[in-house]
Formats: structure tokens, C-alpha cells, sequence
């Protein structure tokens, strides 16, 4: 548990340039607890998961989520069976380095169907627990449907699993034009992590997702209400993990240490105070 609150303080690794083993080793000296971590040509993969095991060992880190299963909820005919055998691997992949959460977002796909969208979730959280594995359902402003949190808090609500919450990726959330509201009849235990970041102010970019993937600021650089949300997150005593996934180009192509210690300072800044 960090020593700065009683929640824990995780980072996104894909934040950090420079390689995954570089990465933890700046993410620890920056005091963080646990890191989110998703494969990648630069991150882990199924194979090298017993040495990325290690590494997380020896920098004292725990994995807060294992990403991403997209695309996965309301999935058509054609792409079923495959997001499913994509599903069952990332599950088993989060086994491997004892992550206790997977992370799914909520269908982006044109071919989204919504009367599907409950059973698929409902098939993953049963996969999830053969495995004692919790999932995130993350909604983002992207997705085709369960686009906002009170949408997706239904669809967890009528699943009705118990190994099945929420992520709130704070971005998101003002990105489509949301409010703290989203968050009104919530219990703030299936809340399974909250992910921060900003917007800059002034500026407007071409599309919400590749300002999402390449354009994000640290929380409280910019121009986004996150106190509203943190202040009742805090008023309802959220003690699940908490952290920054802000991504950004530049960010990337600096010193992994830098950047993580200024996640770590703006986290301090707007979540500890």
C-alpha cells in the first residue's frame, strides 16, 4: 500500500517509453504500488510472462488490470468465436502474471449488438471466475453502446456478477460530454479502479479516440473537472486503486523516470492533496 493514502497508486506502463523492464523500475522509484500493463511490441507477451513476473517481483509491483479485451461485448456471428478464444487467452494471460482484474471495453465496433452485450459479459465474468479473476467493465465515449457509466453500471447491475465492476477512465467520462451525475446510485465498491488524465484547454483535436491514444494530459494540467468526481469518490470512501493513464506522444519520447515521477506528483497533487 503506497505510503502517501490508503488506496493503491498504480500507473499505465504504456505511458513510459523505453521498454517494459524500464518501465517498472521507473514506476517503482516513482512510488507507485501497482502497474496497468497490456501486450504490446514493446511489453509483454505470452511467452516472456515468467521473466516479466520476475521483474514486477523485484520492483516490489503488483498489476492492477491486465488489458484490453476490445470489441468483445455484442460481438456478430463472424466475430464471436474468435473475440471469445481472444477472450479465454487474455484470461489466462492475466493468470500467468497474477493480475486479479481484466480489463474489457465497452464494444467500439460499427456491428455492435446491443441484445448480445449481456450475455457476453455475462460469459466472461463466469470465465473470469473459474479463474478468481475479477472484470472491469470499462465504458468509453467511443463505444457503440454502453457509451457512458450509468449505461454500463445497468449492464453490470442485470449481469449481476459479483466478480463484474466498473472502470471509470475519467477522460471518457468528460470526453462525452459527461458529469460527475454518472456516478449517482453507484456503490462505490463496484468501482474495481479509476484511471486519470486531462485535456488541455483550447485545443481540439480530430477524433476523441486519437486524442485519447495520442494527446492526454496528467490530471490537473488541463482543462477537465476531475475534482467534481474525485470529491465524491472521496466523500464515499473509494479504496480501490487509482492512478494515472495519460497517454501522449511526447510523454513517450522522454526519460521513463521524468514522466513517471510527474504521474506520481500530479496524482499526489489531485487525489492525496
Amino acid at each position: 500500500m503506497s505510503t502517501y493514502c490508503k488506496n493503491p497508486l498504480f500507473l499505465n506502463l504504456r505511458m513510459l517509453g523505453g521498454g517494459t523492464t524500464a518501465a517498472l523500475r521507473a514506476a517503482r522509484a516513482a512510488g507507485f504500488d501497482e502497474v496497468e500493463l497490456r501486450p504490446s511490441s514493446d511489453g509483454p507477451g505470452q511467452d516472456s510472462a515468467p521473466e516479466l513476473v520476475r521483474a514486477l517481483e523485484e520492483e516490489h509491483l503488483r498489476v492492477t488490470d491486465y488489458q484490453l479485451i476490445a470489441d468483445f461485448d455484442g460481438a456478430c456471428d463472424a466475430r464471436r468465436g474468435p473475440k471469445r478464444i481472444e477472450a479465454i487467452a487474455t484470461l489466462d494471460a492475466a493468470v500467468r502474471l497474477r493480475a486479479g482484474t481484466v480489463l474489457v471495453s465497452a464494444s467500439s465496433h460499427p456491428d455492435c449488438i446491443p441484445s448480445r452485450v449481456d450475455d457476453d459479459m455475462r460469459w466472461i465474468a463466469h470465465e473470469a471466475a473459474r479463474r478468481h479473476l475479477r472484470v472491469a467493465y470499462e465504458p468509453t465515449a467511443t463505444s457503440t453502446f454502453n457509451a457512458t457509466v450509468p449505461s454500463a453500471w445497468q449492464c453490470v447491475r442485470r449481469v449481476h456478477e459479483p466478480n463484474l465492476g466498473l472502470a471509470l477512465d475519467i477522460f471518457h467520462i468528460f470526453a462525452g460530454g459527461r458529469t460527475d451525475s454518472d456516478l449517482n446510485g453507484i456503490p462505490v465498491e463496484r468501482v474495481f479502479l479509476v484511471q486519470l488524465s486531462d485535456l488541455a484547454r483550447g485545443v481540439a483535436y480530430r477524433t476523441v479516440a486519437e486524442t485519447a491514444q495520442h494527446h492526454r494530459l496528467l490530471p490537473g494540467d488541463g482543462r477537465f473537472p476531475i475534482q467534481s468526481i474525485l470529491d465524491r469518490l472521496r466523500s464515499e470512501g473509494y479504496a480501490g486503486p487509482i492512478g494515472v493513464k495519460a497517454f501522449n506522444d511526447c510523454m513517450r519520447a522522454r526519460p521513463a523516470v521524468e514522466v513517471a515521477r510527474e504521474a506520481m506528483a500530479s496524482l499526489i497533487r489531485v487525489w492525496v492533496r
